[in-house]
This record gives C-alpha cells, structure tokens and sequence, in this order.
C-alpha cells in the first residue's frame, strides 16, 4: 500500500469504528478467543463487552509493548462510559 491507500484505509476504518459506535440501538461484543489491538478497539466501540465462558479468551492492546499508542478508540473508552453502560443494561 502507499500511503494515499494507507491514509484511505485507515479513513475508512474510523469511520466504521464511529459507526458502530453511534448506533442508535444497544450493542454488545462478545469475545469468545482473542480480542487484541483492533480487535479490542472495536469491541470498545460497543456498549457493553462480554466475555464468553471460553478460558482462551484474551484481551489486550498488544502495540503499548511497542510503545505504540493504540489507534481510534482508546482514548474515548473511559471508564465513566463501561461503568454507566452496565448500570444501564443490567441494573447492577
């Protein structure tokens, strides 16, 4: 790729990120094996993340051991959002 197709693609990918983030319905991830770098940042993208029963599910942003600052989504996962999201969806 050059970098016209790399700015391109990576356009492309934060718009689908912020699409499924503004959805108007709730939505929910879940993870059932790895979740790591993007895959994890767009399961933030959602509202809640649910982890499956599956003792290989694995999270994590693999790019900060290359002191590499995570991508689109990161920043705006507080955890104010996670915790008004499950209060939300399940009264706890």
């Amino acid at each position: 790729m050059n970098m016209v197709e790399v700015k391109q693609f990576l356009a492309s990918l934060r718009d689908s990120f912020r699409e499924l983030e503004t959805l108007p319905i709730p939505t929910i991830a879940v993870i059932d094996g790895a979740a790591l770098g993007g895959g994890l940042e767009m399961a933030l993208c959602c509202d809640m993340r649910v982890g499956g029963g599956n003792k290989k599910v694995k999270i994590g942003l693999v790019e900060t051991k290359l002191a590499i600052i995570p991508g689109y989504v990161l920043y705006q996962a507080s955890i104010e959002t996670m915790s008004a999201n499950v209060f939300l969806f399940t009264n706890l």
